[in-house]
């Protein structure tokens, strides 16, 4: 297997050019001055390009230095194995790919040292196996899901030089909306507020975290179920500034209330002591061991709030049933299906809102 050869593939485009792009920047120090040194960009846009594609790389892996300085070539952004073979969209695509890129990737002149990143990618696909088996390194970057993006939050933050404070690293993943690119540039303008200290508390992501993407929606419901009147307002008009319909509000929100109304619900019943704190872990567990079974045996569901985790239920859920009684969740829930078919859904979202936060004022 060639030494000088590296593939980087995963399913998360900003990490995987991140990680070629460090091996890409590690082999041309090592080069040292005068390197020769060449992106290729690799992504196919459009079944036609494959044999533009081709032929840059073959001129770029085989074209070496007049002067014998070293080579490095990075080959960015190869899609090509995205999907099965059989649906690869044009079989001159399939056939350029397995008789001549991956031949020529795996047999690259030991002068040049050539990164390949991959992303998306299907992991079946013989070519890949090929590659995998002769790469001198190989790094595979997986989708991460659930723990593994508390995981990667938390070393972001350490990395910008974050203390984190409890709850920081899931506040922060509800602003980036799933963004890895966004996430690191957070933490790190977070590692430049907090300064020598490094201290950051959930406060202070929700102060200085934009939201982006679907976060607006999220803002929405946070201001409402924290009954800030003026917040709820604000982030509402910029919601309905950048969109046509309060549609993804009332799903959010629907599915927060479902679990309010569960969580107070089981305060009132005194099997949980709702704070503006949100409840302790060890509350929870022992109220789900009482429970529990009545919900049955089903899986992770907004209508059992004993399937959800403990963090996000104990220390964003349960704050919010402390802020409302049981009546005004289900006044709300009862109001905010008023909003399908009105004549101007934003006007009658906004006024459940007003009634409820005004209703509240007054006790």
């Amino acid at each position: 297997m060639p030494a000088n050869l590296t593939i980087v593939v995963g399913d998360d485009d900003y990490l995987v050019d991140r990680e070629a792009r460090a091996r890409y920047e590690r082999d041309k120090k090592k080069a040292g001055e005068g390197v020769d040194a060449e992106i290729v960009d690799a992504r196919l846009r459009a079944v036609a390009d494959a044999e533009v594609i081709e032929q840059r790389i073959r001129s770029a892996l085989t074209s070496l230095s007049l002067f014998g300085n070293a080579k490095v070539v990075w080959i960015r952004s190869l899609n090509w194995l995205e999907l099965p073979k059989a649906q690869a969209g044009s079989e001159s695509v399939a056939t350029i790919l397995e008789e001549h890129l991956v031949p020529l990737i795996t047999q690259v002149d030991p002068e040049v040292r050539l990164t390949v990143s991959l992303c998306p990618v299907n992991r079946v696909r013989k070519e890949l196996k090929t590659l995998k088996a002769e790469a001198g390194e190989y790094l595979d970057i997986p989708k991460m899901d659930g723990d593994d993006w508390i995981e990667f939050t938390q070393k972001a933050l350490r990395d910008a030089g974050v203390k984190a404070g409890p709850g920081v690293a899931e506040s922060l993943l509800e602003k980036v909306s799933g963004s890895t690119r966004v996430l690191l540039s957070e933490s790190e303008k977070l590692g430049v507020y907090a300064g020598a200290e490094g201290k950051i508390t959930v406060q202070d992501v929700q102060r200085l975290v934009p939201n982006y993407g679907e976060g607006e929606a999220f803002e929405v419901v946070d201001a409402l179920l924290a009954a800030d009147l003026e917040w709820t307002l604000d982030a509402l008009d910029r919601f309905a500034f950048n969109s046509s319909s309060p549609r993804p509000l009332l799903g959010a929100l629907n599915s927060r209330l479902r679990l309010l109304i569960q969580m107070r619900a089981l305060a009132d019943a005194g099997a949980l002591k709702l704070t503006s704190n949100g409840v302790t872990e060890r509350e929870l567990v022992t109220a789900g061991t009482r429970y529990g079974p009545l919900y049955g045996s089903g899986g992770k569901s907004s209508l059992n709030p004993f399937t959800q985790n403990a963090w996000y239920l104990g220390t964003k859920v349960a704050p919010a049933a402390a802020n409302f009684t049981l009546r005004e969740l289900i006044d709300l829930q009862l109001d905010l299906t008023k909003v399908y078919g009105s004549g101007d859904e934003f006007t009658t979202f906004r006024a459940a809102c007003v009634r409820v936060l005004a209703n509240r004022s007054r006790r």
